[in-house]
């Protein structure tokens, strides 16, 4: 089903562990990318109990762009950080409205957004970014973490096979918001 107009709004939700050197970085490039496209994000940063200044910076970019800061007072994990994002995400979002998760860590390029966006707006409920298809790039990422993600990745796909699916394990990925409130 083609949706009649973009999505108003697009949700990121960014869990965040000891990121206080490169949020600052993925905020600007999401204020940036707004401008450029006309896209009006939100940021949902969510501090998993970090020990450096990650709060702090997100606070710095509530003026720039509208962004929500959840914050653990302990480190509860990854999923637990993600599920907390998206569950404010759905309060705040409208059902026509996107719903991405990133890292927060700027090894993710919100540029990519707009494609995800115009992928949802073609009728797709749920995208996931892949750095293994055709000119993907793996950026920043240490040898030996890019070998483990590949083979995990493998062995997903040789187990559970799903059609199109080619990253089980990027958290970059857009939802339509109507499909994660159900």
């Amino acid at each position: 089903m083609t949706r009649e107009r973009p999505p108003r709004s697009v949700y990121v939700v960014l869990p965040a562990y000891n990121e206080a050197g490169n949020v600052g970085a993925v905020l600007k490039a999401l204020e940036r990318t707004g401008v450029e496209t006309g896209i009006q994000f939100h940021a949902i940063v969510v501090d998993d109990g970090s020990s450096d200044p990650t709060a702090e910076i997100v606070r710095k970019y509530k003026g720039r762009i509208p962004c929500t800061l959840l914050v653990h007072a302990f480190n509860r994990g990854l999923g637990a950080t993600i599920r907390d994002g998206l569950l404010k995400a759905i309060e705040q979002a409208d059902d026509g409205d996107v719903i991405v998760t990133m890292d927060a860590d700027d090894t993710h390029t919100p540029g990519a957004i707009v494609d995800m966006v115009a992928k949802i707006d073609q009728g797709y409920d749920v995208l996931i970014a892949s750095r293994y298809q055709k000119g993907s790039l793996c950026v920043g990422v240490p040898w030996l973490r890019r070998f483990v993600s590949y083979a995990g990745s493998l062995l997903f796909r040789a187990v559970h096979p799903v059609p199109g699916v080619r990253d089980f394990t990027c958290g970059y990925r857009a939802y339509r918001a109507a499909v994660l409130r159900q």
